[in-house]
């Protein structure tokens, strides 16, 4: 059964949980990340006892089959109820995984709450299509906010507050709006923390969006796959300056590739770009929509397979050396920009 987001914890305060698979996936890793905190405290999940509460990685379930099955099968020692925690997000699901469980599923198991954080995957994917046969799996869709919700928000605040803005500015601040629920709802945490020592005026109201890390990281990625490495470059070394997370790039990018991909697959078979951009499994703001059509022009499918590959390798060399994380960033981008001068 799929419940969202905003749905799910009412769900849990009024059912009988016990013996329930929950699934979350998504691109909204923000709100992934929100809701999926907030169902661990709704379970009474304690991380720190070891005896009634599991986290198993994808790691462990690939190097161990029989890990979960295990767990499963093992009673809790104070808690009528053992909590499993199955956190994926750090790979995708792949052939491997769906094998290990549906091996693990094949048996039925009682007495357990299991949550399985799936990362971003879509919904037409194997691992989505084999829980769907599960009665007891609650599936927990993460996909990018309803940006109509917060841009009521931003008018709500500025009408609030008495900020003079200009038909235009208002909408350079709504384009800032990030696809990402947990940045946009950080903007309104920090215009409030402002307004307890200073007024919010114009000056402050506009810098708190363009501190939106989600406006610069998608430049980023939109300026080195148009070819425009210099710019690209100089936003990583702001973002490297601000901390923000290496993987978090990665996964923008590989984000940004697989869209070109399905788009390049369409654009193959006959289809307009006006056609291919409104299917369904294409999922972008109107705004992205110019950047795209230029990215189509300057890639193709070959080359977009060779920067997939070098950003899943990235990835994983991020997460074992993030020490110097940020120079196989680099390094990623000099390899599009090599792809790009082909074309440009």
């Amino acid at each position: 059964m799929k419940i969202y987001p905003i749905n799910i914890l009412n769900y849990i305060k009024d059912h009988n949980v016990e013996d329930t698979i929950f699934l979350l996936y998504g691109s909204n890793l923000g709100l992934l990340d929100e809701i999926y905190k907030k169902i661990l405290e709704k379970l009474n999940f304690d991380l720190n006892d070891p005896f009634s509460n599991v986290k198993i990685n994808s790691s462990q379930l690939i190097n161990y089959e029989n890990i979960l099955i295990e767990e499963l099968t093992t009673l809790s020692v104070f808690q009528s109820c053992k909590n499993i925690l199955l956190d994926l997000r750090d790979i995708s699901p792949n052939d491997i995984i769906l094998k290990i469980l549906k091996n693990t599923f094949s048996a039925s198991f009682k007495n357990y709450k299991l949550v399985i954080l799936g990362g971003h995957i879509k919904t037409n994917s194997p691992l989505i299509k084999f829980f769907n046969t599960f009665k007891n799996c609650l599936q927990i869709p993460c996909y990018e906010e309803d940006t109509s919700i917060f841009e009521s928000k931003v008018k709500n605040y500025i009408i609030k507050n008495e900020i003079k803005l200009s038909e235009s500015e208002l909408s350079k601040v709504l384009l800032k709006l990030s696809k990402d629920s947990k940045i946009n709802n950080n903007i309104f945490e920090k215009l409030d923390l402002i307004s307890l020592s200073n007024e919010v005026n114009t000056s402050t109201f506009f810098e708190s969006f363009d501190d939106n890390v989600e406006t610069d990281t998608n430049m980023l990625v939109d300026y080195s796959l148009c070819g425009e490495f210099s710019k690209a470059i100089n936003i990583l070394h702001k973002s490297k300056l601000s901390k923000v997370s290496s993987i978090l790039i990665c996964k923008k990018f590989l984000y940004k590739l697989k869209i070109i991909e399905s788009l390049l697959n369409y654009l193959g078979k006959g289809f307009s770009f006006e056609h291919a951009i409104s299917k369904s499994d294409i999922k972008v703001f109107f705004k992205e929509k110019n950047n795209l059509f230029k990215q189509t022009k300057i890639w193709n499918k070959k080359s977009v397979n060779l920067c997939i590959n070098k950003f899943i390798k990235t990835e994983i060399n991020c997460k074992l050396n993030s020490e110097i994380d940020y120079n196989y960033l680099e390094i990623a981008m000099m390899f599009i920009q090599l792809q790009t001068s082909k074309n440009l």
